[in-house]
Protein backbone atom coordinates (compact mmCIF):
# COMPACT_ATOMS: atom_id res chain seq x y z
CA UNK A 1 0.00 0.00 0.00
CA UNK A 2 1.68 3.59 -0.71
CA UNK A 3 2.66 5.66 2.14
CA UNK A 4 -0.18 8.56 2.64
CA UNK A 5 1.44 11.66 1.70
CA UNK A 6 0.49 13.63 5.12
CA UNK A 7 1.57 17.70 3.56
CA UNK A 8 -1.77 17.30 1.14
CA UNK A 9 -4.05 17.55 4.35
CA UNK A 10 -1.98 20.96 5.44
CA UNK A 11 -2.11 22.60 1.98
CA UNK A 12 -3.73 25.82 3.42
CA UNK A 13 -1.69 26.44 6.03
CA UNK A 14 1.27 25.58 3.54
CA UNK A 15 0.02 27.90 1.00
CA UNK A 16 -0.23 31.06 3.76
CA UNK A 17 3.43 30.46 4.66
CA UNK A 18 4.60 30.57 1.41
CA UNK A 19 2.23 33.97 0.86
CA UNK A 20 4.02 35.37 4.36
CA UNK A 21 7.34 34.92 3.04
CA UNK A 22 9.27 37.09 0.75
CA UNK A 23 11.32 34.33 -1.28
CA UNK A 24 10.84 34.37 -4.58
CA UNK A 25 12.61 30.75 -4.98
CA UNK A 26 12.57 27.79 -3.50
CA UNK A 27 15.75 25.31 -2.66
CA UNK A 28 15.27 21.40 -2.15
CA UNK A 29 15.86 22.17 1.46
CA UNK A 30 13.46 25.18 2.02
CA UNK A 31 10.70 22.55 -0.12
CA UNK A 32 11.80 19.97 3.11
CA UNK A 33 11.07 22.69 5.67
CA UNK A 34 7.86 24.10 4.29
CA UNK A 35 6.34 20.75 3.51
CA UNK A 36 7.73 19.22 6.64
CA UNK A 37 9.39 16.29 4.60
CA UNK A 38 13.10 14.27 4.34
CA UNK A 39 15.48 15.39 1.05
CA UNK A 40 14.56 12.18 -1.15
CA UNK A 41 10.83 13.19 -1.13
CA UNK A 42 11.67 16.87 -1.62
CA UNK A 43 13.51 15.92 -4.69
CA UNK A 44 10.55 14.23 -6.10
CA UNK A 45 8.42 17.15 -5.49
CA UNK A 46 11.00 19.73 -7.24
CA UNK A 47 10.58 16.88 -10.37
CA UNK A 48 7.60 17.25 -10.49
CA UNK A 49 7.78 21.24 -10.99
CA UNK A 50 9.74 23.41 -13.62
CA UNK A 51 13.85 24.56 -12.31
CA UNK A 52 16.41 26.55 -12.79
CA UNK A 53 19.73 25.32 -12.20
CA UNK A 54 21.84 27.52 -9.93
CA UNK A 55 25.50 26.09 -9.61
CA UNK A 56 24.87 22.71 -8.44
CA UNK A 57 21.64 23.57 -7.09
CA UNK A 58 17.58 23.67 -8.50
CA UNK A 59 15.35 25.97 -7.81
CA UNK A 60 11.67 26.20 -7.98
CA UNK A 61 9.88 29.92 -8.70
CA UNK A 62 7.38 31.05 -6.41
CA UNK A 63 4.50 31.39 -9.01
CA UNK A 64 5.19 27.72 -10.31
CA UNK A 65 4.97 26.70 -6.68
CA UNK A 66 2.22 28.54 -5.90
CA UNK A 67 0.60 27.08 -9.11
CA UNK A 68 1.10 24.03 -8.25
CA UNK A 69 -0.27 23.73 -4.68
CA UNK A 70 -3.03 25.69 -5.71
CA UNK A 71 -3.74 22.97 -8.61
CA UNK A 72 -3.82 20.69 -5.76
CA UNK A 73 -5.91 22.47 -3.64
CA UNK A 74 -8.42 22.68 -6.17
CA UNK A 75 -8.44 19.16 -6.70
CA UNK A 76 -11.44 17.30 -4.90
CA UNK A 77 -9.02 14.43 -4.12
CA UNK A 78 -5.60 16.03 -3.57
CA UNK A 79 -3.34 12.78 -3.91
CA UNK A 80 -5.22 10.91 -6.90
CA UNK A 81 -4.06 14.84 -8.56
CA UNK A 82 -0.72 14.43 -7.07
CA UNK A 83 -0.70 10.62 -8.80
CA UNK A 84 -2.41 12.39 -11.95
CA UNK A 85 0.59 15.19 -11.83
CA UNK A 86 3.90 12.26 -11.54
CA UNK A 87 2.24 10.09 -14.51
CA UNK A 88 2.17 13.03 -16.66
CA UNK A 89 5.81 14.03 -15.87
CA UNK A 90 7.11 10.23 -16.24
CA UNK A 91 5.33 10.33 -19.79
CA UNK A 92 6.45 13.53 -20.75
CA UNK A 93 10.35 12.60 -19.41
CA UNK A 94 9.81 9.22 -21.11
CA UNK A 95 8.73 11.04 -24.50
CA UNK A 96 11.74 13.69 -24.37
CA UNK A 97 14.12 10.90 -23.87
CA UNK A 98 12.69 8.98 -26.90
CA UNK A 99 12.02 11.52 -28.93
CA UNK A 100 15.43 11.89 -31.07
CA UNK A 101 15.04 8.38 -31.63
CA UNK A 102 11.27 8.59 -32.77
CA UNK A 103 11.89 11.33 -35.53
CA UNK A 104 14.75 9.50 -37.02
CA UNK A 105 17.00 12.63 -37.64
CA UNK A 106 18.42 11.02 -40.51
CA UNK A 107 15.75 10.60 -42.69
CA UNK A 108 15.38 11.87 -46.13
CA UNK A 109 13.91 15.08 -47.12
CA UNK A 110 10.10 14.37 -47.45
CA UNK A 111 7.40 15.91 -50.03
CA UNK A 112 3.71 16.45 -49.59
CA UNK A 113 3.09 12.90 -51.45
CA UNK A 114 4.86 11.71 -48.86
CA UNK A 115 1.97 13.22 -46.18
CA UNK A 116 1.81 10.63 -42.88
CA UNK A 117 -1.60 8.97 -43.13
CA UNK A 118 -2.41 11.07 -40.08
CA UNK A 119 -2.30 14.10 -41.81
CA UNK A 120 -5.46 15.22 -44.13
CA UNK A 121 -4.31 18.88 -46.18
CA UNK A 122 -7.14 20.11 -48.23
CA UNK A 123 -7.57 23.66 -49.17
CA UNK A 124 -7.61 25.35 -46.13
CA UNK A 125 -7.62 23.16 -43.50
CA UNK A 126 -5.07 21.05 -42.24
CA UNK A 127 -5.88 18.15 -40.13
CA UNK A 128 -3.79 15.64 -38.23
CA UNK A 129 -5.27 12.94 -36.21
CA UNK A 130 -3.13 10.91 -34.18
CA UNK A 131 -4.22 8.22 -31.13
CA UNK A 132 -1.12 8.84 -29.28
CA UNK A 133 1.58 11.77 -28.71
CA UNK A 134 4.31 9.82 -30.62
CA UNK A 135 2.11 9.67 -34.10
CA UNK A 136 1.66 13.06 -33.54
CA UNK A 137 5.54 14.11 -33.31
CA UNK A 138 5.79 12.08 -36.10
CA UNK A 139 3.35 13.59 -38.03
CA UNK A 140 4.76 17.16 -37.14
CA UNK A 141 8.26 16.02 -37.93
CA UNK A 142 7.13 14.84 -41.49
CA UNK A 143 5.13 18.33 -41.70
CA UNK A 144 8.11 20.44 -40.81
CA UNK A 145 10.63 18.39 -43.01
CA UNK A 146 7.95 19.12 -45.85
CA UNK A 147 7.81 23.05 -45.34
CA UNK A 148 11.66 22.88 -45.26
CA UNK A 149 11.91 20.55 -48.71
CA UNK A 150 8.39 21.35 -50.52
CA UNK A 151 7.20 24.50 -49.67
CA UNK A 152 6.12 25.16 -52.70
CA UNK A 153 3.94 22.61 -53.42
CA UNK A 154 2.43 23.03 -49.90
CA UNK A 155 0.94 26.40 -50.55
CA UNK A 156 -0.35 25.33 -53.71
CA UNK A 157 -2.69 22.40 -51.83
CA UNK A 158 -2.94 24.74 -48.99
CA UNK A 159 -4.19 27.51 -50.47
CA UNK A 160 -6.03 25.89 -53.77
CA UNK A 161 -3.80 27.82 -56.31
CA UNK A 162 -0.94 26.94 -58.45
CA UNK A 163 2.17 29.31 -57.48
CA UNK A 164 3.57 31.60 -60.16
CA UNK A 165 7.35 31.44 -60.86
CA UNK A 166 9.53 34.69 -59.40
CA UNK A 167 13.01 35.99 -59.62
CA UNK A 168 12.73 37.10 -56.12
CA UNK A 169 14.60 34.34 -54.49
CA UNK A 170 11.33 32.60 -52.75
CA UNK A 171 10.37 36.05 -51.00
CA UNK A 172 7.03 35.51 -52.59
CA UNK A 173 6.93 32.05 -50.33
CA UNK A 174 8.32 33.45 -47.44
CA UNK A 175 5.37 36.10 -47.94
CA UNK A 176 2.63 33.90 -48.23
CA UNK A 177 3.77 32.13 -44.97
CA UNK A 178 3.22 35.28 -43.00
CA UNK A 179 0.88 36.21 -44.38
Amino acid sequence: MPRRVVWLSDLASIREAIDRSNQAEYSREDIEKLLQIQSRAANLVMGLLPTTKVGTSYLVELHALKDFLAQLNAAKDPASELKRIEKLRTRRNTLKQRLPAMLQTSRAPLRVDALPHSVSLTKGRLQIECPTVENLLTALYALASIVEHDLGTLIELFEGQPQQATDDGGQDEMAAMCG
